[in-house]
């Protein structure tokens, strides 16, 4: 199998907080966005956006910004993305000129007293299902 070259590029990503120089270094989820931005969710619990360059706009790990160990990334008809996390839940970005790194965050957790709520923390996948169905499908593990 042949590549163009330049088909890919080589991106360094480090963790980003204190205490983390530690984590093996490790990418569990890559999306593009439709803006054209990348998403990279690391074993390090920190989620970078980038430009279509790889150049880094902003790297969400701690407080407010904090996303956790993200699995899976995807966007939906509103531009929102949604994060799957292992034992963070389930975490939902909508897009906000006005907040810090552009995205407003709410989070959505297991509970067991809210028979609405997700069926569990670890969050692996979530999907959508065909356009013209609203339906959702979210995988978790316990």
């Amino acid at each position: 199998m042949n590549f163009p070259k330049k088909q890919f590029n080589l991106l360094s990503l480090s963790p980003q907080s204190a205490g983390q120089e530690n984590y093996t270094i490790g990418v569990r989820a890559l999306f593009q966005s439709k803006s054209g931005d990348i998403w990279v969710g690391t074993r390090w619990q920190s989620v970078y956006r980038m430009d279509r360059n790889g150049v880094t706009k902003h790297v969400f790990s701690t407080g407010d910004e904090h996303i956790g160990n993200v699995y899976h990334i995807m966007e939906d008809d509103k531009g929102n993305l949604w994060f799957s996390t292992k034992g963070d839940g389930l975490v939902k970005a909508v897009p906000d000129e006005k907040a810090a790194g552009g995205f407003r965050f709410k989070r959505y957790l297991h509970n067991l007293s809210d028979l609405s709520s997700i069926s569990g923390m670890m969050c692996i996948s979530l999907i959508r299902m065909k356009r013209n169905v609203s339906g959702w499908v979210l995988w978790t593990e316990d």
